[in-house]
């Protein structure tokens, strides 16, 4: 599958964000704390990388990701070392994906640092996207996420900031534990993965079409593609009413394919206000918003808000899918997806 050509006002809004923020950096010390800078197209939330004083590039702000990513070349690029072969996991397949681990230092995650640690290097050479980074990166902080105002904030765990309550566990084993949220349907309720790195709404493994209520049979409507490979893609909608936290969803249609696990994607995800603990490895869901509007296009650049418009956001199209339907994600643990 080759790339196609840039989106040119998108790739534009990137490479402004980068300019901005190397100028506000340019003889300020980093702080680890404060409004991380990020901008947002239809199907991703982006912000900047820059390791031990170069460049930044645009990365992949990622929910759904256990590990820090980056491109092959990216990595070449900035010397960085080859420290064995790469851990990542695709998880909706179960494969891994050829790479290497390495490790960064020295980093700057759009304007906040981060502390020095490891990455997997393999192919993800996007125009608009050379790496997968996020809440992990902050551990021993509070990550507060409101995508529908276009914020992320990075917080001092505190007994005065902790939410009330226990919070809701992540799911996974240790390291590759990743943020969950409680999906009610009423009748059962099922854990499932919290992935802005997932452009579907709601995205379920065909084995739970039998126990949920739905309006009608699962039909075949494209392709599912990640890393590893790809699998057929299916569609429903579900007879009656969900909750997710504060927020209701009447008769939403939900995804479907063989692998990976319950996964909740970035358009609920903009509608949710969320606290991660990274460390402590739970999340609190704080409260939902309103269905956005149409443009959801934001700019975040230091505390101001900057409305910009961007183009319909570059894809790695699959070939002869079957409906001409196409899903990309990052579905599960250590998942990385091109769209």
């Amino acid at each position: 599958m080759g790339y196609p050509k840039p989106n040119l006002s998108y790739f534009h809004a990137i490479l402004a964000l980068a300019a901005i923020l190397s100028a506000s950096n340019r003889g300020l010390a980093q702080q680890p704390l404060g409004a991380l800078h990020i901008t947002q197209s239809k199907d991703r939330v982006l912000t900047t990388l820059k390791v031990a004083g170069s460049e930044p590039v645009p990365v992949v702000f990622d929910t759904g990701t256990s590990e820090n990513i980056l491109d092959l070349k990216l990595a070449a690029k900035l010397g960085l070392p080859n420290l064995g072969p790469s851990t990542a996991i695709d998880g909706s397949l179960g494969k891994p994906i050829a790479g290497f681990l390495t490790e960064v230092k020295g980093a700057i995650l759009g304007n906040l640092s981060i502390d020095d640690g490891p990455a997997n290097a393999v192919d993800y050479d996007l125009p608009n996207e050379k790496g997968v980074f996020g809440p992990n990166c902050f551990p021993g902080k509070l990550v507060q996420m409101d995508l529908g105002i276009g914020s992320i904030l990075v917080m001092p765990k505190t007994a005065a900031t902790l939410p009330l309550g226990a919070g809701i566990p992540y799911i996974g084993k240790g390291d590759d534990a990743l943020p969950s949220v409680i999906v009610d349907f009423g009748t059962r309720q099922i854990a499932a993965e919290l992935d802005t790195g997932n452009n579907a709404a709601l995205l379920f493994p065909l084995s739970f079409t039998n126990q949920l209520s739905l309006e009608d049979t699962p039909k075949m409507v494209g392709e599912a593609g990640s890393v590893a490979g790809r699998q057929p893609l299916y569609r429903a909608r579900l007879k009656g009413a969900l909750k997710i936290g504060p927020l209701t969803l009447d008769r939403p249609v939900i995804m479907f394919i063989a692998g990976g696990q319950p996964n909740v994607g970035l358009p609920i995800a903009r509608r949710l206000v969320v606290v991660f603990d990274p460390s402590a490895r739970r999340s609190w869901l704080i409260s939902s918003r309103s269905p956005p509007k149409l443009n959801l296009t934001v700019m975040v650049v230091a505390l101001a808000v900057v409305a910009i418009t961007a183009g319909i956001f570059i894809r790695r199209k699959l070939s002869k899918d079957l409906q001409g339907n196409s899903l990309f994600l990052r579905d599960s643990k250590k998942v990385l997806t091109p769209k």
